[in-house]
């Protein structure tokens, strides 16, 4: 059984101040956004090899990946004293069932070299989207139960999702980046 758990808050405001000026008129607006992005994914995989583990393991899985996306902005701005606050958000929570393909290359006993992809696709009621998870890895066994390794992961996420009549949410987001970790076997 795989397990994983990626959280990710992405937030940025801005804010701005400006003198117009038109002759004998001066007028003073002031105003900021702010947005957010915050993704958090659940990860649990049950993977499966199909060829003999001596020095290469190729294999399957089956998992379950629950992805929750809030996205949204907040602005607001005065100008000659008279102010305007406005802003929109959107969450989804979404339970992705994946299959995925996984290779394992056993350089000694204790090294191992380690490639993951899991995969899903969607559509249903207007709404579409694709997941892909890869993970490249090296693994070292420090003893019978516990290691430890390093990798790079990157996930891509698509997704178009109709939230009601008024409102259509688009996401495209990737991350990928380096990653240290622990591994407990049993």
């Amino acid at each position: 059984v795989e397990f994983s758990l990626y959280k990710i808050n992405n937030s940025s405001q801005n804010d701005e101040k400006i003198n117009f000026e038109r002759g004998d008129q001066n007028t003073l607006a002031s105003g900021g956004l702010c947005l957010h992005f915050n993704h958090e994914l659940y990860k649990v995989n049950f993977p499966y090899t199909f060829f003999p583990p001596e020095k290469v393991e190729l294999g399957l899985s089956a998992g379950l990946h629950i992805t929750t996306l809030d996205v949204g902005f907040t602005g607001n701005y005065t100008s000659d004293g008279a102010a305007d606050n406005s802003g929109e958000s959107a969450k989804v929570t979404a339970p992705l069932p994946v299959v995925g393909f996984r290779l394992n290359y056993n350089v000694w006993p204790e090294l191992s070299v380690k490639y993951a992809v899991d995969y899903f696709f969607l559509t249903f009621d207007g709404s579409t989207g694709t997941f892909v998870d890869s993970l490249l890895s090296v693994d070292y066994s420090i003893t019978r139960h516990f290691g430890v390794g390093v990798g790079f992961n990157s996930s891509r996420l698509r997704l178009e999702a109709d939230l009601d009549d008024s409102m259509l949410l688009n996401v495209n987001h990737d991350i990928a980046g380096g990653l240290v970790y622990g591994t407990l076997n049993f």
